[in-house]
């Protein structure tokens, strides 16, 4: 799943669109898949030709000489551990206080942030594959999870269901307002090239296996996120999603409302998706720092 860690922006990520963009946020989902195309496609392209541990900086080093090379990679060095600290370590720590506020403050926050970090470094440790296979196994059952809780959540909706929530009816700031909120429902989809780009050095045709890797993970985010925000609206009440954004982990409270088993798998899975990001952040990081021993811009071309 690379780092689409697709229930935590669910639970984290999602209130942010819907703040802006109330009642049209599944439209602003869906623009921001649009949006974000346009961005991955520099990686997707490249991926083709340049199989490198550097991902963006293998790509900057091998079209453009080892300066921008080197700059990519600072770069990249300074703004993965920020990634690391406010996504996937304080975004776990708030989202173990959103389920019980009882748990808030650094005397919770920072344990959490520790034994995440552990576990991290553990399965980056044991190598490649089990730190694959524990992201691709829990992404598919989050995924399933995601999927199953929407259906029910549609299927409770009954006659509040309407195609309506992939229009401006619901958003009074109209266009502008819509624009503003896909800031937050682009982010949603960042991340694929760093870790996936990662990888390429250790996978076999990384050429053609690297850039599958990208559009099929994309397409699962997009699929799943367009049809849980869509649940997530009208479920709440399209009229209504100002307050979405303001209560606390609105998604858990409509999972609840159709299946307490729906509602306790969801918790388990959302810890396990900020643990997917950072195994999936970590073994990208350790590549990349392991390329900055070296000069950045010596990068073996990867062609078919």
């Amino acid at each position: 799943m690379g780092e689409l860690s697709i229930a935590a922006d669910a639970a984290y990520l999602l209130t942010g669109v819907a703040l802006l963009a109330l009642g049209a946020t599944p439209l602003s989902i869906l623009l921001g898949a649009v949006f974000y195309l346009f961005l991955m496609n520099t990686g997707y392209q490249f991926s083709k030709y340049v199989g490198s541990a550097g991902g963006y900086y293998g790509f900057a080093g091998t079209s453009l000489g080892g300066k921008a090379a080197t700059f990519q990679a600072w770069n990249m060095a300074f703004y993965i551990p920020l990634g690391l600290g406010s996504f996937g370590f304080l975004g776990l720590a708030s989202f173990v206080t959103l389920i019980n506020p009882a748990y808030s403050g650094p005397q919770y926050w920072v344990p959490i942030a520790v034994v995440a970090a552990a576990i991290a470094f553990v399965f980056a440790y044991i190598g490649l594959k089990p730190s694959t296979d524990y992201q691709i196994i829990g992404g598919l059952i989050e995924v399933g999870i995601l999927i199953v809780g929407s259906a029910a959540i549609i299927a409770a909706s009954g006659p509040s269901n309407t195609l309506q929530v992939f229009t401006l009816k619901y958003l009074p700031g109209g266009v502008s307002q819509l624009f503003y909120s896909m800031i937050y429902s682009v982010v949603l989809y960042f991340g694929t090239v760093l870790t996936v780009t990662s990888l390429a050095e250790e996978t076999k045709q990384p050429e053609k296996s690297a850039p599958k890797a990208l559009a099929s993970a994309v397409a699962v985010a997009v699929t799943t996120l367009v049809i849980v925000s869509y649940a997530l609206t009208v479920g709440w009440g399209p009229a209504n999603m100002s307050s979405f954004a303001s209560s606390p982990d609105p998604g858990l409270i409509l999972f609840h409302k159709v299946s307490y088993v729906l509602y306790a798998l969801l918790i388990i899975f959302t810890v396990n998706s900020f643990m997917g990001y950072n195994v999936a952040v970590t073994n990208a990081a350790a590549r990349k720092l392991l390329r900055l021993r070296q000069r950045p811009g010596a990068f073996p071309a990867v062609v078919s």
